[in-house]
C-alpha cells in the first residue's frame, strides 16, 4: 500500500476558522466560495482545511464580522481579530492559527448548493457545500493554492480517522 495522501485546501483566517467550526452553529459558514468548480472526485470527502500564514487584514475581519453577524452568529463565538484565531496544538498549547491545518470538512456535490443561495455565506461564483466539519488540533504545515495532498503520515494521532475513510472510498 502506498502513502496515503489527504487532499487539503489552504483559506485565509478567519475563513478557515469559520468553515471548520461551521457546523456548531444553524447559520455557521457551511459553503467555501471559489472560482473554480469542486472537482467530482471531491465529492463526499474528507478535506483537511489549511490556515494561511498571512493574517486578515482588517477590511477582511470587518467584512466576515458583518457576514457572520448577518447570519445570526453569537459575537463571543466568534474571532474579531487575529490574535484571537488561536487553535490547541496536538502538544496541548495554544498557538495562532497561521501556516498550518485546523480542521477537516466534508464536501458535498455541487447540488447541495442550492440550500445555500439565500445564505449569507454565499457569493459564488462556485459554492463548496460541506455536509460536516470538524475541528482539529493545529499541525504547522506549509499550504498551497487549490487543493494539495498532504501524507497522513505526517499526522499526529487525532488525524488518522482520515486513513480509514481514505481506504473506504
Amino acid at each position: 500500500m502506498g502513502v496515503i495522501e489527504v487532499p487539503a485546501l489552504s483559506l485565509w483566517q478567519p475563513w478557515a476558522w469559520l468553515l471548520v467550526h461551521g457546523h456548531e452553529h444553524a447559520n455557521g459558514k457551511r459553503i467555501e466560495n471559489r472560482r473554480w468548480p469542486l472537482p467530482e472526485s471531491a465529492c463526499g470527502r474528507w478535506c483537511l482545511i489549511h490556515a494561511a500564514k498571512r493574517g486578515a487584514t482588517e477590511k477582511e475581519l470587518l467584512a466576515a464580522r458583518c457576514v457572520a453577524r448577518a447570519a445570526g452568529l453569537p459575537a463571543p463565538d466568534l474571532p474579531w481579530c487575529n490574535e484571537q484565531l488561536m487553535q490547541t496544538n496536538a502538544a496541548g498549547a495554544v498557538v495562532a492559527a497561521f501556516g498550518g491545518i485546523v480542521g477537516a470538512v466534508k464536501w458535498g456535490a455541487p447540488a447541495d448548493c442550492e440550500a445555500h443561495y439565500s445564505s449569507p455565506w454565499w457569493a459564488g461564483p462556485f459554492g463548496w457545500p460541506t455536509l460536516d466539519a470538524k475541528v482539529l488540533p493545529f499541525v504547522a504545515w506549509r499550504g498551497r493554492q487549490g487543493l494539495f495532498g498532504v501524507p497522513l503520515s505526517g499526522l499526529p494521532a487525532a488525524y488518522q480517522w482520515l486513513g480509514k475513510e481514505a481506504s473506504d472510498e
